[in-house]
Order: structure tokens, then C-alpha cells, then sequence
């Protein structure tokens, strides 16, 4: 329809391109393999006590998130190094997978947004203050797509919208000057890293253009 069609016309160049092809082949794949009638996967799943159950527990986990993972001395959310029975201070993009979720307070959201500064512009897999952080190791300072989304994805959640739109722009102005889309990317360059045209790069590329402005599901 137009809305794929225009997917191409707004990215432009060799990326539109690909960016149609994967959107075109998802389609395809879409008519050739219809999902299940969705009146018969209700009727599957429509468990309301295993509902409730679940949805019980992922509050549970919420609020136990907010209290165990939030450093309220660096005011970020860290994971926790069981060995040393301590935060482990190490601040990536998947630290904003509270406010991804929609489980971050307010005032955690806020700390996080000052935070950003941290990961701009590249949005690395580590800070670029780290003392590890290198620009072309693998986990440890090249951008990836999958998780930059949802790290600028939560923060648009919680209005921090020009952070986040900056940080879209950067990271698809890097896919587009390069010769497609790659794994992951230099995170001081933007030069282009690992396997060329790469699924789930691909995929979020999709995600930052076609999926952007959508609000957070709800129940």
C-alpha cells in the first residue's frame, strides 16, 4: 500500500531501497502464511485466571525493578553484580529498558534523560565514559540498532522527544551514508561493522521509520 511504498521515498537512496525489499518480503510472506484466525486464538487463549496470574506478577517484577536496580546516587538504572554485591555502575542503552517498558517513575525518567548525555550521540552498547568503552569492540562500544531503539523508543515514552529524535537521526543518517545496512557501526564514525545486510539491523530500521510516533500498548 502507500505507507510501504513511502518507507523507500522518505529514507531514500540504497537504504530505501532495502529497507522496501525486507518490507515487501514481510508482506509477501504475510499473504502466502496468513496467521491464525484470530477469533480461534482467543478462544485458545483466553485464560482470564492465567491473565490475572501473569499480569500479577509483571507489577510484581515492576516495582521490584524500581527498588533493586535504581541507583539513586548516580540516578540511573544499573544491573546488579551479585559477585560483588553491588551495582555494577555500567551504563548502556539496555538501562532504559524500564522507561521501554513503561515501569520507570517519573522522576526515574528524569534521571535517566540527564543520563543520555552519557550515550550521545552514538548511542554505544557501553557509555562512551566508560573506561572500557572502544568504538570497535563488539559488546563493548559499537552502536547496535536493536538496542539504541529501544533506549530512544523509551525516552520518546516519557516525552524526552528531542533527545530521542536526535539520537534517530544520528543513527539513521549513519545507515544511510554507508553501502546498506550493517550489524552494528562505529559509534564515533559511523562507519559501517560486521555482516552486511543484516536482519535485525534491518528490522529497526523499519522500527525507527514506519513505528516512531506510535504510543506505548496498553492493556
Amino acid at each position: 500500500g502507500a505507507g510501504r511504498a513511502g518507507t523507500a521515498v522518505r529514507l531514500g537512496g540504497v537504504v530505501g531501497a532495502l529497507v522496501q525489499l525486507a518490507d515487501d518480503a514481510l508482506f509477501e510472506q504475510h499473504q502466502r502464511d496468513p496467521p491464525v484466525d484470530d477469533g480461534f486464538r482467543r478462544k485458545r487463549l483466553c485464560k482470564v485466571a492465567d491473565a490475572s496470574k501473569w499480569h500479577k506478577r509483571g507489577k510484581a517484577l515492576e516495582l521490584m525493578l524500581e527498588d533493586r536496580l535504581w541507583d539513586s546516587e548516580d540516578r540511573c538504572y544499573y544491573d546488579w553484580d551479585f559477585a560483588k554485591d553491588a551495582f555494577s555502575r555500567v551504563l548502556t542503552p539496555a538501562s532504559y529498558m524500564p522507561l521501554f517498558i513503561g515501569a520507570a517513575s517519573k522522576d526515574h525518567a528524569a534521571g535517566m534523560a540527564v543520563a543520555a548525555k552519557r550515550l550521545m550521540p552514538g548511542w554505544p552498547t557501553v557509555s562512551y565514559d566508560h573506561p572500557k568503552y572502544n568504538p570497535t569492540t563488539y559488546w563493548r562500544g559499537r552502536t547496535w540498532l536493536n538496542v539504541a531503539y529501544i533506549a530512544l523508543k523509551g525516552l520518546k515514552y516519557y516525552g524526552y522527544d528531542d533527545i530521542a529524535d536526535a539520537g534517530k537521526k544520528t543513527l539513521l543518517d549513519w545507515v544511510e551514508k554507508n553501502d546498506g545496512i550493517y550489524e552494528n557501526y562505529n559509534s564515533q564514525t559511523g562507519e559501517h561493522l560486521g555482516c552486511p545486510l543484516f536482519s535485525w539491523s534491518a528490522a529497526f530500521v523499519i522500527k525507527f521509520i514506519e513505528d516512531w510516533d506510535s504510543p506505548r500498548e496498553t492493556e
